[in-house]
């Protein structure tokens, strides 16, 4: 009804979209306490206001009990619209489903003082990003974008907002963390950032764009001369990414701020950075925490410390540098958080615990952690030679220790001859090809791991050939994970022909692989002769309609497959191989056994 719709729309004004979920919620949403008793709350969905011209033709085919009351409603709508919008500076829009973004395009005209929109956790279609990055292009009010989060990033919007950038002449921040946009993402908008003449700061953290996306950053730094801030935390651009980051750093002459925090850059990705900061003579401050950098590269910094005068903080905790060569480093530059760093870097007492794995162990504790605990090659290795000689312990917990690629290939050592183990949990460990390569190999031998862990290192498509290869032989392994590795389709299509013959794995976590529709087509076949896979993640990995479509019909014949994570792809919900899929998946309404 009329009224009701007007209702609606003058909550949505609000700065704040938030503030009108509860209020506005849809009949079908809103339920009494003995309905809802035992039930997940429902979802309750943001809203932008709509443009009065809009609201002039929803109103058109509104019922009134009088229909003389139209008229009414739209004037008092305008009013209300016009008092709220033109006034509001700082807007806050969450949660928001496809079609908001296209209708926020067409109500940004109104907001005369807006100087900060940040746009939260929503949906978007690609006529639409096209619509809001028409709308940023040409605004003359906004300088702080936020645009975080997203559920699913279409690579149209990417390309869209650096468009926009191109043009647009007011914005001096903008924020893109955590939309896993990835190298093409991260292309498209430092394209923009080369001709972009009016933004101070960029926050692309955990976007994954790999080194492919920091070489194209770096393109853009040699060319932009007013960027001052750039956020680039959590991408794993890896060596070669670090490499790229020193050379732009050399003739840079504008960037004052700089947050590579974990990176995986290694030894040869610091000296790159301090090879940069020997000529650099505007940097004041750098987050290098997490990276592998070791002593040799921590050696390098100092050294570049010595003619240096203008950095002021650096954060090295993290990276297996000797306290020796941090208290030189802190005596020419204030280190950040250096009680942090000194509890990050110091030497663990891994003796006393490497002890207890040498003698027989309690039946009743039957696990080891070193949760969170940076451990150099000698540290890694006498855990590796406890674990050679122990025969209780079932489960190991080495997650972020950043050992690299010789920790890896010690760990990869003891697997071969430890017949006790059955999971091990090696996430975040700056582990390469290298470390992959080792892993795969200790995996064809081995007879006693069922669960292995593998998350966000960066084996790369060479680390993932050789884990499809492990899993051709390995006959025990029921759970792996391989997430934020970017192995490619090539290391995707690999691990595919693996899943035709193995008989033993159940789940596989593939997700933020950077595998695309050609990588999905390999799980896909696979699938058509695979009897044991229950779970399959490939979330964020850049799949399109054709991918789907191979998933789709491999699955028409496929009797085990109870999950496949598909969120965050290039497939409209709507489209009608999700639904295949879908439909498949709910031929098992249960959730996967463990």
């Amino acid at each position: 009804r009329g009224w009701c719709k007007a209702e609606v729309e003058w909550s949505s004004a609000r700065s704040h979209s938030e503030q009108n979920r509860w209020i506005d919620a849809p009949e079908s949403q809103q339920r009494n306490e003995e309905e809802s008793e035992g039930e997940q709350e429902p979802e309750l969905l943001g809203k932008v206001p709509m443009a009065p011209e809009i609201f002039e033709k929803e109103m058109s085919s509104a019922a009134f009990t009088h229909r003389s009351d139209a008229e009414e409603v739209k004037k008092l709508q305008f009013k209300v619209f016009l008092q709220k919008v033109s006034e509001c500076e700082e807007a806050l829009l969450g949660l928001l489903p496809e079609g908001q973004l296209g209708q926020l395009a067409k109500a940004l005209p109104y907001f005369k003082k807006l100087r900060v929109l940040r746009l939260r956790d929503f949906k978007v279609g690609r006529a639409e990003a096209g619509e809001f990055a028409k709308a940023l292009a040409s605004n003359q009010t906004i300088r702080e974008l936020e645009i975080r989060a997203l559920r699913r990033f279409d690579l149209g919007l990417g390309h869209a907002i650096a468009e926009a950038l191109k043009t647009n002449s007011t914005l001096t921040s903008i924020n893109l963390e955590d939309n896993h946009m990835g190298e093409e993402g991260g292309k498209a908008i430092c394209e923009a950032l080369k001709t972009n003449s009016t933004l101070t700061s960029i926050s692309l953290k955990d976007n994954h764009i790999y080194d492919e996306g920091a070489q194209a950053i770096c393109e853009a730094l040699r060319c932009n001369s007013t960027l001052t801030s750039v956020n680039l935390e959590e991408n794993q651009i890896g060596v070669e990414g670090g490499k790229a980051i020193g050379q732009a750093l050399k003739t840079n002459s504008t960037l004052t701020s700089i947050d590579l925090k974990d990176n995986g850059m290694g030894e040869e990705g610091g000296k790159a950075i301090a090879e940069a900061l020997r000529s650099n003579s505007t940097l004041t401050r750098i987050e290098l925490t997490f990276n592998g950098i070791g002593s040799e590269g921590g050696k390098a910094i100092c050294e570049a410390l010595k003619t240096n005068s203008t950095l002021t903080s650096i954060n090295l905790a993290g990276n297996f540098i000797s306290e020796q060569v941090l208290a030189k480093i802190q005596k020419r530059c204030r280190l950040a958080a250096p009680e942090a760093a000194k509890a990050w870097t110091g030497r663990v007492r891994i003796e006393a615990l490497t002890q207890k794995l040498k003698v027989l162990c309690n039946p009743s504790e039957l696990s080891f952690e070193f949760e969170w605990c940076p451990l150099d090659v000698a540290q890694v290795k006498a855990i590796c030679e406890a674990l050679m000689r122990n025969s209780t312990v079932t489960s190991i917990n080495l997650t972020w220790c950043s050992m690299g690629d010789e920790g890896a290939e010690a760990i990869c050592v003891a697997l071969k001859s430890n017949s006790t183990l059955t999971s091990i949990d090696l996430r975040l460990n700056d582990m390469g090809s290298e470390g992959g390569k080792a892993i795969g190999e200790a995996l064809k031998t081995n007879s006693k791991v069922t669960s292995i862990n593998l998350a966000r290192n960066v084996i790369r498509v060479e680390g993932g050939k050789a884990i499809g290869e492990a899993l051709k032989t390995n006959s025990t392994l029921t759970s792996i994970d391989l997430e934020q590795n970017n192995i490619r389709d090539e290391g995707c299509k690999a691990i595919g022909k693996a899943l035709k013959t193995n008989s033993t794995l159940t789940s596989i976590n593939l997700e933020q692989n950077n595998i695309r529709d050609e990588g999905c087509k390999a799980i896909a076949e696979a699938l058509k002769t695979n009897s044991t896979l229950a779970s399959i993640n490939l979330q964020l990995c850049g799949i399109g309609l054709e991918g789907a479509e191979a998933l789709a019909e491999a699955l028409k014949s496929n009797k085990t497959v109870r999950e496949i994570k598909l969120f965050g792809n290039d497939i409209p919900e709507e489209c009608e191989q999700a639904w295949a899929v879908r439909r498949a998946r709910e031929r098992f309404p249960k959730p996967c056994p463990p």
